[in-house]
């Protein structure tokens, strides 16, 4: 078990190191990660302004 990156950094080829699958997964990580974001930007900035409202 290891994180994405450390995955991503070690995966090898035998004789070559294959750039095409690596591109692939980080675009995979990358949007995983933007499309995380965009749905929890909401109810981040919610949380956060809710508790500086008094009344």
């Amino acid at each position: 078990m290891r994180t994405l990156s450390e995955g991503i950094t070690l995966y090898q080829g035998e004789f070559a190191f294959p750039w095409p699958l690596l591109s692939a997964a980080l675009i995979i990580a990358i949007v995983t990660i933007c499309i995380l974001i965009a749905v929890f930007r909401e109810r981040v900035v919610g949380g956060l302004t809710s508790g500086g409202v008094r009344g």
